[in-house]
């Protein structure tokens, strides 16, 4: 692939976190909810975009694994069953899109050596999936951080689904907190830094920042990619975000992350 082409499909991807929209925090599923990030993902691919979503484990899994420790003290089998897990709700979101006839690859994909080899079928037209659904990458690694890798590996967009709709400058779950439009480097080195209170945005998990803290060092030149994080109803408004990024403005509905 010329260098030029690479490029093209590189600023054409972008990398989903859903985290626990699929399976909430409380471990219940919202169909309606699950349907809505299903069409949006193909209204984005409807667009010419490739997107790869990554699921996270959600609260029915996070009380498996509470029952599994009870039984097992082996973290390597409490960590394989995080990533199984989410590949389950992975299929979940996969049998959604498909019965919506999205151009969905058929089932999660386990790593970003599988991503980079089916993004390769689709450049030479041996494949017509569009969007890519993964569970667990790593052992450790939340939906945020895995997307975040793959945004690194690729240079490309990346949007994190918060069940908040954004980042606050304070617990979005205490009173008078307001959503930051945006949120720069040296407030990730902050947070980076030392562990976040109970005043901090409550938001990006440690690995993740460390990740987005490596993707853009000040000495390098800046690349042409977006982060930002919304809530699951603004999704396909993302690459109307990109283009207000470009302009140097933001949207209401997203904070822009600036690193």
């Amino acid at each position: 692939m010329n260098k030029n082409k690479k490029k093209e499909r590189m600023e054409k991807i972008i990398s989903v976190s859903l985290g626990a929209t699929i399976c909430s925090k409380e471990g219940s599923f919202d169909l309606n909810e699950i349907s809505s990030i299903a069409d949006q993902l193909g209204s984005l691919a409807s667009r010419g975009y490739f997107v790869v979503a990554v699921v996270g484990l959600g609260g029915a899994g996070i009380k498996q694994r509470e029952f599994f420790s009870k039984y097992s003290k082996s973290k390597n089998s409490r960590d394989k069953l995080n990533i199984e897990i989410s590949k389950l709700n992975a299929m979940l979101l996969i049998s959604v899109l498909r019965a919506k006839s999205a151009p969905v690859f058929p089932e999660p994909l386990n790593s970003i050596n599988e991503l980079d080899s089916e993004l390769a079928q689709c450049e030479s037209k041996k494949s017509g999936a569009k969007i890519f659904v993964l569970g667990g990458l790593e052992p450790g690694l939340t939906s945020d951080a895995s997307a975040a890798k793959i945004s690194q590996k690729y240079g490309c967009n990346f949007l994190i689904v918060s069940t908040k709709g954004g980042i606050y400058d304070r617990n979005p779950d205490l009173s008078g907190a307001m959503k930051l439009r945006v949120f720069d480097r040296n407030m990730i080195s902050r947070l980076f830094s030392k562990e976040s209170s109970s005043s901090e945005p409550h938001v990006l998990d440690q690995k993740t920042l460390e990740i987005l803290l490596r993707m853009r060092k000040p000495s390098t030149p800046k690349k042409r990619f977006t982060i930002a994080v919304t809530g699951y109803e603004h999704i396909s408004e993302f690459p109307d975000m990109m283009e207000k990024h470009a302009s140097s403005n933001t949207m209401e509905n997203f904070t822009l992350i600036v690193i």
